[in-house]
């Protein structure tokens, strides 16, 4: 009866596939961790500081080697942000992560988001497979999908 309310989904099924293939296939050659969280409009002051509460509340924090990494996008307000853990951040300077932002910003300009978080996400992976390699023994310790927060 109320199917007017239904929300449009932003991304096909394929689309959203293609993002959590390359989480998936990059997180094959590291014991890192890669998630993405997308929402409409950010709902703090700034993107990065939304990432960091993302990050925390997806118990990103908590991870073995503290070498996860998460991509956060506001749609609607065209802000993104990414933010890592201390593991990780302390192998990478500001400048690669300043790079990754503008990959991500030049694909979404062009409204090519899913193009553009599958790059980001593929560069991400081999950075933490530099100095997290694939452990044999290693479990999944965080869920591979995108999460959606309100679109």
């Amino acid at each position: 009866m109320l199917g007017f309310l239904k929300k449009k989904e932003r991304f096909s099924a394929a689309e959203k596939e293609t993002m959590v293939a390359a989480i998936r296939a990059s997180e094959q050659k590291t014991s890192g961790e890669i998630r993405v969280f997308i929402e409409a409009y950010c709902t703090m002051g700034d993107a990065y500081s939304r990432a960091k509460e993302v990050f925390t509340t997806l118990k990103m924090d908590q991870t073995l080697h503290r070498n996860g990494v998460l991509l956060y996008i506001a749609l609607d307000e065209r802000v993104l942000a990414i933010h890592c853990d201390s593991g990780i951040y302390a192998h990478t300077d500001k400048a690669y992560w300043t790079a990754q932002v503008a990959l991500l910003t030049t694909h979404f300009k062009e409204n090519h988001y899913v193009e553009g978080v599958e790059k980001s996400i593929i560069q991400i992976g081999n950075l933490l497979a530099a100095y997290y390699p694939h452990d044999t023994d290693k479990k999944n310790e965080l869920p591979d999908d995108i999460v959606f927060g309100d679109l």
